[in-house]
This record gives C-alpha cells, sequence and structure tokens, in this order.
C-alpha cells in the first residue's frame, strides 16, 4: 500500500467519525501526515534491512465491496457539501423517500462498481480469496449422508426434523448390495472435495493461526484394565442387548459395582491383575526400547 492510500484512509475514518472537519482543513491535514508517513515507512524498511529482514506486503483480503445505500449517501454527501450536522440522520430520512425502481436503480450501480473491482483484483491477484470462514480441512461426507439427499428429493413430502428419522428406518432395514451405491458416490464426492480443497490452498495458503498443528506421538504402552473396567466389559454387553446404551448404561454399571462386595470386587481386581501381567509382558517383549518399558523398568523376558 502506497504512502498515499494509507494517508487517504486515515482521513476517509476521520471524516467518517468528525463531520465537523471542512475541506481545507482535510487538504492540511494530508500535506503534514503523507511527510511523516513517509519517513516512518523508511525508519521501517531500514531497521528491517539492518536486522536481515524484509517487510512483507499486507496480504490482500479481497475487492472492497460497496452496496447501494453506501453509493446513495456517498452521493447525497456530494451534492450536500455545506451540510455538516446530523449527516446521517438526514441520509436515511432521504434514503426513506427514495422510490423502490430508485434503490434498484443505486443497486444496479453498486453491483457495476463491485463487478469491476472483482476483475481488476483477478487480474492483479489471480483469483479472489475463499469467502466466509476458511476450511482447515475438505468437506466430508459418508453414505447415509448420500441416501438422505436422495431420500429427500424422493420424498419432499417428509418434513425437514422427519427427514433424518424416516431415511435412517430405511437405511437400517437395507442390506450391503443395496447400499454400495451410496458408498460408491460417497466416495467420490470424497475426492471432489478433496481435490477442490486442495486447489483452494494453491491458491489461498491457510493463515498460520488456522494451519494443522503437529500432534505429539502417542506414548505407547501395554494396554492394561482395572478390576472395574473388566467388570463394566462384562455387562456393557448385556445391557446394551437389553437396550440400555451410552451414559444410562455406565451409570448402571458404576451403581452395580458399589453393591458388590469387597470379597466380589477382589475377584475382578485378582482377574484384572492376571491379564495385566500377561499383557505387559507382551509389551516388554515387543517395546524393549519404549519409554514407558524404560521408565518403569521392566526387562524383557529372555530367550529359551
Amino acid at each position: 500500500m502506497s504512502v498515499e492510500q494509507t494517508v487517504d484512509q486515515i482521513i476517509n475514518q476521520i471524516t467518517d467519525a468528525f463531520n465537523g472537519l471542512d475541506e481545507t482543513s482535510l487538504n492540511r491535514f494530508r500535506d503534514i501526515m503523507t511527510p511523516l508517513v513517509t519517513v516512518f515507512g523508511d525508519s521501517v524498511r531500514a531497521t528491517c534491512a539492518v536486522a536481515g529482514a524484509t517487510v512483507e506486503a499486507p496480504k490482500p483480503k479481497g475487492p472492497k465491496k460497496i452496496n447501494n445505500y453506501t453509493l446513495f449517501q456517498q452521493d447525497w454527501r456530494a451534492k450536500n457539501p455545506d451540510e455538516k450536522e446530523d449527516v446521517f440522520k438526514k441520509v436515511a430520512a432521504a434514503w426513506k423517500k427514495v422510490s423502490k425502481k430508485q434503490k434498484a436503480e443505486w443497486k444496479s450501480k453498486a453491483d457495476k462498481i463491485n463487478k469491476e473491482a472483482e476483475e481488476a483484483y483477478i487480474a492483479e491477484h489471480g483469483s479472489l480469496p475463499p469467502r466466509g470462514k476458511r476450511r482447515t480441512k475438505p468437506k466430508s461426507t459418508n453414505p447415509f449422508q448420500q441416501f438422505v439427499a436422495e431420500f429427500r428429493e424422493k420424498n419432499p413430502s417428509v418434513g425437514h426434523r422427519e427427514v433424518f428419522r424416516e431415511a435412517g428406518k430405511v437405511w437400517a432395514d437395507m442390506d450391503e448390495a443395496a447400499r454400495q451405491p451410496y458408498v460408491d458416490k460417497a466416495e467420490e464426492v470424497r475426492k471432489a472435495n478433496q481435490e477442490a480443497f486442495d486447489e483452494e490452498l494453491k491458491a489461498h495458503p491457510l493463515p498460520p493461526n488456522l494451519q494443522a498443528k503437529t500432534k505429539k506421538p502417542k506414548k505407547l504402552r501395554p494396554a492394561t484394565r482395572s478390576g472395574y473396567i473388566l467388570f463394566g466389559s462384562h455387562w456393557r454387553a448385556k445391557l446394551n442387548k437389553d437396550g440400555l446404551k451410552g451414559q444410562p448404561a455406565m451409570v448402571a454399571i458404576g451403581a452395580a459395582w458399589k453393591k458388590l462386595s469387597t470379597a466380589q470386587q477382589k475377584k475382578f481386581n485378582d482377574q484384572a491383575e492376571t491379564e495385566n501381567a500377561k499383557l505387559i509382558e507382551e509389551f516388554v517383549a515387543e517395546h524393549p526400547d519404549a519409554e514407558w518399558t524404560q521408565s518403569h523398568q521392566v526387562e524383557a523376558p529372555a530367550c529359551l
């Protein structure tokens, strides 16, 4: 951005905030600010040059858009330069008197300006930046979503809230062969979404704050279980079969565990301890250099 553009932006902000400044004062302010901004920019570049760095140009955010009301406001200000008080209220009152046809004409003018701004932006930068919130990964899909989309088209009378429930009933009765076309369709859509996402990243890389952070690899450790977990896994299958799942099932297991006597709990704890000893032995044999093995000072079994 040039010095002139920077100064003009500052002046525009001041003009919007304070309506009492006349053109002479603004021109005087422009004359004062321009050399100051120039000196500041030169000092920043000189400092970066000494440090061996470069000043990167700010990434373009896209062409600035204008709407019909803003365009009308600019025109009203140009035609009423002597109006300095309550400008926004007067513009709003004048806009209310504008007919729908005239508002449509102002919108047409604004659309034309916006289109020219987009064309100029594309000519300079190659393409428009992505709109809205940036995605950090491609859109996902699955076979059931593809089935629901088709179900919705074939059953327009089914309400939005009921469509997933009704489609789910049909989906549950479908065998693997009947579901296969939707599996294939989901894979096609997934590949298309990945290609579109890759193209978007090439044209407009994600800013640093949205880039995926490198996850620390999970530390290897033996998959040991406690007596309570062993008890829960024993009862969860039965509870699920009876229709009790998720949080209610976990609550029921916890309550049942508390009702066990110390001897009954010890039975599960002893069984877990025996199984864990075998799991640890197998883990150490397979991962003798693992951090868990080293920190617990477990020796691998000697070869026979």
